[in-house]
């Protein structure tokens, strides 16, 4: 993973531009979300031109109340960074890692359905998750 600070995910992005890239994974963990954001704004590139992905990490909430709260912070989080660009819908979201159990798991999920609900998100993903819990998920999933 390469954490990188603001000034440097601008201008890395604004390479990556400028080389035809269009498709971008803005990882919270990296810290890379405001400055990817406002070299996205800066390039002038039409927004339906580009996939944007962003990330939320709440898998240390326990219990599915406290992860459906965290995650929704973290939803948040994301679209107040994503804002710097004036990037008000991602086309994809995904949870980094789950939380410490299935009614976690499920909580997370739940966040995530509601941020496709209002309109901020095309789809819906996960990373690092095993079986068992991507079954927590089908047991909520709409």
């Amino acid at each position: 993973l390469q954490i990188y600070d603001d000034s440097t995910a601008y201008r890395l992005t604004m390479t990556a531009l400028e080389c035809g890239y269009r498709n971008f994974f803005a990882s919270v963990l990296a810290g890379n979300q405001k400055g990817f954001a406002k070299a996205i704004k800066a390039s002038g590139t039409p927004r339906d031109e580009l996939y944007i992905c962003g990330t939320v990490l709440s898998n240390r909430a326990r219990g599915e109340e406290a992860a459906f709260v965290k995650t929704k912070q973290g939803c948040q989080e994301n679209m107040n960074a994503f804002a710097y660009g004036d990037i008000v819908k991602l086309d994809q979201i995904m949870l980094d890692y789950p939380g410490p159990d299935a009614d976690s798991v499920r909580g997370q999920w739940r966040a995530f359905e509601d941020m496709k609900k209002e309109g901020l998100v095309d789809t819906l993903a996960v990373s690092n998750f095993n079986a068992r819990q991507l079954d927590a998920i089908l047991t909520v999933g709409e």
